[in-house]
């Protein structure tokens, strides 16, 4: 018992380390190569950034794939693919919180509180 107690410590520790540590590590690796736009401060640039990568319609036939993926595996009753679609489904709430810090070069950074981040979520 104290042996699994003492694990549970150590696993909090690591993690909670992790969660102050890999941020920073991945801010140094990506700066320079990601580019950095402020969605409140130049809306003009991300929205020439989608239209010059066409993002918005390579998201769509990527959301349309996913949908597709749903249905087929309903009408042929394979569980695989309705999994597959229905995982596809819940990468974009870890694509937005990325999004969220990289673009907001937020990554790294302990200055700015989480709920000050949620606030500009919601």
């Amino acid at each position: 018992m104290v042996l699994l107690v003492g694990l549970a410590i150590v696993f909090t520790v690591g993690l909670s380390f992790a969660t102050l540590e890999i941020p920073q590590l991945l801010a140094g690796a990506i700066r320079g190569i990601i580019p950095d736009f402020n969605p409140a401060i130049e809306p003009d640039a991300i929205e020439s950034f989608i239209q010059d990568y066409h993002l918005r319609t390579i998201g769509y036939a990527c959301l349309g794939t996913i949908f597709g993926l749903i249905v087929a595996g309903f009408l042929t009753r394979k569980r695989f693919l309705s999994s597959v679609g229905a995982l596809l489904m819940f990468l974009p709430t870890f694509g937005y919180f990325g999004q969220l810090y990289v673009f907001s070069g937020r990554v790294g950074s302990s200055e700015a509180p989480l709920a000050a981040d949620l606030g500009c979520i919601l």
